[in-house]
C-alpha cells in the first residue's frame, strides 16, 4: 500500500486535533521522521512539545524502532541538560508520539552576534554543559552519534541537547548502524567521527570529537570540513589535518581565540581516539580552566558586562571612601576635631584612586596594556594631598565578518 493510500485510511493530525489528553495548537517543524507540535494539556494547561512519527515512515519497522528509542534514550539519561521526555504512546492506528518538554529558545548558532560576535564566555559556558550531559549520557552506557549545533538548544535555563533517535548502547559492540537498509546515512556526515564514519565500533570519545567539530565551527563560522559525497567526509574525517581555529580564518570571537582553547578543540579532532579527552567530564574540567581564565582577564578587557558592573561599584566604593579621607585630613588640618594631640602629624601621604581601590601613592597605580586602555591621566587636587586617575572605557573591537554555515549549501544538511 502506497504512503497516499496509507494516509487515506488515517485521520488527519494537526492544528486543533487531540492526541491523548493533549490538544495541538501550532505546528513548530517538520523532520524526516515526524512532524512536531506545540501543544497543551487539556486539564493541567502544561505546554508541551509533541513529535508524531511520519505516515509513510510508520509502515517501516526500524523508523518507529529509532523513534521510540529517542524517547527511551533520553528517558535513560535523565538530566539537567538533556531535553526531558515525559510521556511515549500510540495513536489508534499504531503510530507512536513522544511527548517532551517545550523548549523556548534557538538552537546554539543563536550565540552569533552580528554586531558583536560571539561571547566566548557564555559559548564556554554552554560548551561545559554539552560535555556535562554527555558525560552523563556516557555513564548510563549511551552514546549521542548526532552532536551537532542544530541540536544543541539554548533556554533560559540552560543548554539542552536534543535528538537521540541515533544514539546507541554501547552494549551493542557490533558495527556500527548509522545506515539504513537502503543506505541512507542517518547521522550528519560532518560531524562525524572517523571510527564513526567508517562504521568501526565506537565509544564516547566519538561524541568528543563531534564536539571539537563543533567547537571549531562556532568559533570560526564554517565547518572545518565540506564535501559533496560521504565517502569524501569519510577521507577527510580519517585522514585530513585540522588548523587551530585561530589560524584558520575570520574568527567569530572580537577578543581572538585563546591558545589553550586551540589546543582542547585539536586534542579533540585527534584521528586516534586514544589521543582524545578520556571522557566528557575530562573535557569539561579543560574547558572550565579556560572560562575560568577568560573571566580572569575580562575586568582588564572589559568583557562581561556583569564584571563591568562589580568593577564600577567597587570604584565608586573606593571614591567615596576617598572623600571621606580627604575631608578628615582637611578638618584635621583645621583643627576642628576636639581628640587631635598637639604633636604636628606626619605630612599625609598622596593617595591614589584607580580602578582597583585605594592605594598609597608609593604603590604604583594598576598598569593596563596600551593596547587595551589608554594610560589614565591623572587630575590633581592642590593642597588636598590627592590625585585622582581613572581609565578610560576600552575601546570596542569589531570581529571580522565570517560567513554562517546556514546560509551554505550542503548535500548533506548539517542542521
Amino acid at each position: 500500500m502506497s504512503a497516499a493510500s496509507l494516509a487515506s485510511i488515517r485521520p488527519s493530525i494537526g492544528v486543533g486535533s487531540k492526541v491523548g489528553a493533549y490538544r495541538l495548537v501550532e505546528r513548530l517543524g517538520e523532520g524526516g521522521m515526524g512532524e512536531v507540535f506545540l501543544a497543551v494539556h487539556e486539564h493541567l494547561e502544561r505546554r508541551v512539545a509533541l513529535k508524531l512519527l511520519h505516515v509513510d515512515r510508520s509502515r517501516d519497522a526500524h523508523h518507529i524502532e529509532r523513534f521510540v528509542r529517542e524517547a527511551w534514550m533520553a528517558n535513560k539519561v535523565r538530566h539537567e541538560n538533556v531535553v526531558d521526555v515525559t510521556d511515549l504512546a500510540f495513536l489508534p492506528d499504531g503510530r507512536p508520539y513522544v511527548v517532551m518538554e517545550y523548549i523556548e529558545g534557538g538552537t546554539l548558532y543563536t550565540l552569533w552576534d552580528e554586531a558583536n560576535g560571539l561571547d566566548i564566555v557564555r559559548f564556554l559556558d554552554a560548551c561545559m554543559q554539552v560535555a556535562s550531559a554527555l558525560s552523563a549520557a556516557h555513564r548510563a552506557s549511551i552514546v549521542h552519534r548526532d552532536v551537532k549545533p542544530a541540536n544543541i538548544f539554548l533556554t533560559p535555563r540552560g543548554v539542552k541537547i536534543a535528538d537521540f533517535g541515533l544514539s546507541k548502547l554501547l552494549a551493542n559492540t557490533g558495527r556500527d548502524d548509522q545506515f539504513t537498509a537502503s543506505g541512507i546515512v542517518l547521522a550528519t556526515p560532518p560531524y562525524m567521527s572517523p571510527e564513526q564514519a567508517t562504521g568501526e565500533p565506537i565509544d564516547g570519545r566519538s561524541d568528543i570529537y563531534s564536539v571539537g567539530i563543533m567547537m571549531w565551527e562556532m568559533l570560526v563560522g564554517r565547518r572545518p570540513f565540506r564535501a559533496n559525497a560521504f565517502g569524501e567526509y569519510v577521507l577527510m574525517h580519517a585522514t585530513r589535518a585540522v588548523e587551530p581555529p585561530s589560524v584558520a580564518g575570520a574568527s567569530m570571537v572580537p577578543g581572538g581565540i585563546p591558545p589553550a582553547l586551540d589546543a582542547i578543540i585539536l586534542r579533540c579532532l585527534a584521528k586516534k581516539r586514544e589521543e582524545r579527552y578520556a571522557s566528557a567530564e575530562e573535557l569539561r574540567a579543560a574547558l572550565a580552566e579556560v572560562r575560568d581564565a577568560v573571566i580572569g582577564e575580562a575586568p582588564v578587557r572589559s568583557r562581561s558586562p556583569k564584571v563591568r558592573g562589580i568593577r564600577v561599584q567597587r570604584a565608586g566604593l573606593a571614591l567615596a571612601g576617598a572623600v571621606g579621607v580627604v575631608a578628615l585630613v582637611v578638618l584635621a588640618a583645621r583643627g576642628k576635631s576636639p581628640e587631635a594631640a598637639p604633636v604636628a602629624a606626619p605630612p599625609t601621604p598622596a593617595l591614589v584612586i584607580t580602578a582597583s581601590g585605594l592605594e598609597p601613592k608609593q604603590h604604583a597605580p594598576m598598569q593596563l596594556p596600551p593596547d587595551i586602555v589608554e594610560p589614565p591621566k591623572p587630575v590633581k587636587m592642590e593642597g588636598l594631598g590627592l590625585k585622582i586617575s581613572a581609565p578610560k572605557p576600552p575601546p570596542v573591537r569589531k570581529h571580522k565578518e565570517a560567513v554562517d554555515p546556514r546560509a551554505l549549501k550542503d548535500p548533506f544538511g548539517g542542521e
